[in-house]
């Protein structure tokens, strides 16, 4: 039971993959997605990242103030 204290930049999670996704106790109902590139050496390619909010227990959270 978290307090909410003030926003955190550049954000990163931190652990083993499978035990944080086994550790996410909510996700929201706002997916949604954002277009981009990808590419090197000037091939580009179009493609995208999206994810609704979640909520995770039990983990490290790293990022500037």
């Amino acid at each position: 039971r978290g307090e909410l204290k003030q926003l955190c930049r550049d954000a990163a999670l931190s652990g083993f993959t499978l035990e944080v996704l086994r550790n996410v106790d909510a996700v929201a109902d706002d997916l949604s997605f954002k277009p981009g590139l990808c590419g090197k050496e000037g091939q580009w390619v179009r493609v995208s990242t999206g994810s609704p909010h979640i909520r995770v227990r039990d983990v490290v959270i790293g990022g500037m103030l």
